[in-house]
């Protein structure tokens, strides 16, 4: 289950970094994997739609999160934004 989520999260671009505790990615990687921008992934998070911690002023979220958002975000998309 893990290296299929290892797997999903590479072809998305989206890598933990090592001085971030494993597991954990921060905004700009999950804006990049997601192709959101900021105001969205805050709007995510105002909506509860995905969880993040906040450590010095910047929000990180676990990489399950990003990975469960994926597919959903493809759906979202409409066709000038998949061109």
């Amino acid at each position: 289950h893990l290296l299929s989520l290892a797997r999903l999260l590479e072809r998305a671009g989206v890598k933990a970094r090592p001085e971030i505790a494993r597991g954990w990615v921060d905004g700009q990687e999950v804006m990049d994997a997601l192709h959101i921008s900021q105001r969205t992934l805050q709007t995510l998070r105002d909506n509860r739609i995905i969880g993040y911690s906040r450590f010095n002023r910047k929000f990180y979220y676990k990489a399950e999160e990003v990975a469960r958002l994926l597919p959903l975000m493809g759906h979202c998309r409409t066709v000038t934004d998949q061109v």
